[in-house]
């Protein structure tokens, strides 16, 4: 009886992994969706089994060999082996990393979901790129369902789902960055989303509550962080009409530039009376505690030019920072000048692709204003926190997500070279 159990279970394991894996092969695009999906929902081991399968599958590794994928490969080595030889780290925490940040780059650069015979479409790309988002978002809202006895602490999220665990608000506000980053994006492109409907109706209530519930949570969370992104692209996105303006019409249009600005004065004026706001307005730029970080972080930058520091960074509440809350110098110090200099050569090395892409007429301006907004949130979260310090999910996202980046314009440009363009 047992064994008659035991066979029908593994028939129907196998049974599962036969459909997954061709679910894998057939729809590439849209299983590495759902792993990104799954990977923003932090389900621990169920995302680094579909992670796992899309590596198998997915990675053609004839082309993990490139000039970026060295880059990020002698960075990574020299980073990860410098924290460990200093005791940051241990070994197998060290190869961990490794294995999980080269082989998601991989996952987005090598892959062969841009190399079938039919174009991937606008919609489907805006969504692989969005998706660990969603699932992080739908994570943060579960854990706000499922609260434990704690209750709310603006500096620490008490986890109860899946499992219960302590996780820094700051962490989880950035997870939501690239959400609330769509609301100026969304005003930006109203007339294609909701007038012109581009997008279905079901799509267009998605925005509205996935954004609407992004913006809720960050308030709720009292972090600054997000309210800075927002600024930061809603006054770009303001700077783009107001020049689209004047190169058509030969002149800003005065009625529309006024309301425009009175919009962003009106925001402005609403996020600078948010409590969590005050620091950014009471005290000037060299007074305040983030500059002060990064003072004292750059300044070790050549006390342990090889890395290895792990000295104090005192706070303005005379606690003690670990992290200069800024990635390069926190990578500086940790991983010494030679792994910063990699790792800048490795991001910079990114932008022509962006570039590429940009000035791809097939990609809509919806998908590609999409990408340029994750690109900047990525920039900007970078001066502000120690990224690195996070945990896998997160970091492992970047760097498939710049993966993606190059497979993109890889796929343009050999378009180009066959005619198809």
């Amino acid at each position: 009886m047992n064994m008659s159990s035991d066979n029908q279970d593994r028939s129907t394991t196998n049974t599962l992994f036969f459909y997954l894996f061709k679910f894998a092969e057939t729809k590439p695009v849209c299983f590495l969706t759902l792993t990104l999906f799954v990977l923003g929902l932090q389900l621990g081991h169920l995302s680094m089994f579909l992670f796992g399968i899309a590596v198998l599958l997915l990675v053609d590794y004839k082309k993990i060999i490139t000039t970026t994928s060295v880059l990020l490969f002698l960075f990574l080595v020299c980073f990860l082996s410098t924290r460990c030889f200093h005791g940051e780290v241990n070994f197998s925490h060290m190869v961990e990393s490794l294995f999980y940040y080269f082989f998601a780059y991989q996952l987005g650069a090598a892959s062969l979901i841009f190399n079938t015979e039919h174009a991937v479409s606008n919609r489907k790309i805006f969504y692989l790129i969005y998706a660990f988002f969603l699932g992080s978002l739908v994570y943060v809202v579960l854990n706000f369902i499922f609260f434990d006895q704690y209750g709310l602490d603006p500096n620490l999220l008490h986890v109860a789902w899946p499992r219960k665990e302590l996780i820094p608000t700051t962490e989880v506000s950035d997870l939501l960055s690239p959400l609330l980053a769509l609301v100026p994006m969304t005003l930006y492109h109203y007339k294609d989303i909701f007038i012109k409907r581009k997008i279905s109706f079901p799509e267009c209530i998605l925005f509205v509550v996935v954004i609407g519930t992004a913006c809720l949570l960050v308030v709720e969370m009292e972090r600054r962080g997000p309210i800075v992104v927002f600024l930061v692209i809603f006054i770009l996105f303001l700077a783009k009409i107001i020049w689209e303006t004047a190169r058509l019409n030969n002149g800003v249009n005065l009625t529309k530039a006024l309301v425009l600005l009175l919009i962003v004065g009106l925001v402005v004026y609403i996020l600078v009376n948010i409590p969590t706001f005050d620091r950014f307005i009471n005290k000037g730029i060299e007074n305040s505690p983030r500059f002060k970080l990064w003072h004292a972080g750059s300044l070790s930058l050549f006390e342990y030019p090889f890395g290895g520091c792990n000295d104090c960074l005192i706070t303005e509440y005379n606690q003690c920072s670990m992290y200069a809350h800024n990635m390069w110098l926190d990578v500086g110090r940790e991983g010494g000048i030679i792994s910063l200099a990699l790792l800048l050569l490795f991001q910079v090395s990114h932008l022509k692709y962006v570039r590429i892409i940009y000035n791809y007429s097939a990609f809509s301006g919806l998908l590609k204003n999409s990408i340029i907004v994750l690109v900047l949130v990525f920039i900007m979260q970078c001066f502000y926190e120690p990224i690195f310090n996070y945990r896998y999910a997160y970091n492992s996202y970047i760097f498939l997500f710049l993966g993606i980046l190059k497979n993109l314009a890889d796929s343009i440009l050999k378009k180009s070279n066959e005619g198809l363009v």
